[in-house]
């Protein structure tokens, strides 16, 4: 599964992120929120493919329910 995660801050930017599982994809998800110092609530995912392919926008406080 792959999946982008967006940032919406004081920059526009986004990162491509990719697990064979969903549990994987939020590890990884925060993991590289943290370190890029983005914060949370600026942040929406969006699965551009794998099992659960869809294309919806999700606040990250939603990224559990979103990935």
């Amino acid at each position: 599964m792959k999946a982008v995660i967006h940032y919406s801050g004081a920059y526009q930017d986004f990162i491509i992120i990719e697990s064979n599982s969903v549990e994987g994809l939020k590890e990884l998800a925060f993991a590289e929120i943290n370190k890029r110092g983005w914060e949370d609530e600026k942040c929406w995912s969006e699965i551009i493919s794998g099992e659960s392919r869809r294309s919806l926008r999700h606040r990250m406080d939603r990224v559990t329910r979103a990935i």
